[in-house]
């Protein structure tokens, strides 16, 4: 908690603001895209001031290395370093790469000496086979069953032309 007026989220803005080379709130703010730095100096003028949802939006689209959980909560660092941010994942992950992510995983536990676990991930690939199986099984009783009902269908009609040629002759 803090000793003076200011709230503590203002506290972290100004520091982020001197960490950034900014010369005061102004600057920043405006480098922020606030057209006044009013909103930021509002913050400032009491602890029970908070910012909008907005504001803290718009502070993190123009610095991507800033850290909320620092900036919300007073919480871990100020900014995310390099190696914390690439062992996040990211919108640019795609199926494929978590695909192989799990496949290197499923090598490498496989290749430790662990025999119960290397007997359960073979039972594991046992039941995927077993499923893409049974899969194929419905699938092709799926399709039988289709072309029955094609048939009676089919037959229905030869049976109805059968009864108009009966009725017109």
């Amino acid at each position: 908690m803090t000793l003076n007026n200011k709230s503590e989220i203002f506290e972290r803005i100004e520091q982020l603001s001197i960490f950034k080379g900014f010369k005061n709130i102004s600057d920043f703010s405006y480098y922020v895209g606030f057209p006044a730095p009013e909103k930021l100096y509002r913050l400032g003028r009491s602890p029970k001031n908070k910012p909008s949802f907005d504001m803290l939006v718009q502070i993190s689209n123009k610095f991507e290395d800033l850290n909320l959980n620092w900036l919300i909560k007073g919480v871990g660092a100020m900014t995310i370093t390099d190696t914390t941010e690439s062992d996040l994942p990211t919108q640019t992950d795609t199926t494929d790469a978590v695909a192989d992510s799990i496949t290197k995983l499923i090598q490498t536990i496989s290749d430790t000496n662990d025999s119960a676990l290397r007997e359960n991930i073979e039972l594991l690939k046992q039941e995927l086979h077993g499923i893409s199986e049974n899969e194929k099984e419905i699938k092709e009783k799926v399709d039988y069953i289709y072309k029955v009902l094609l048939r009676a269908e089919l037959s229905e009609d030869i049976q109805k032309t059968i009864n108009k040629i009966k009725e017109q002759e």
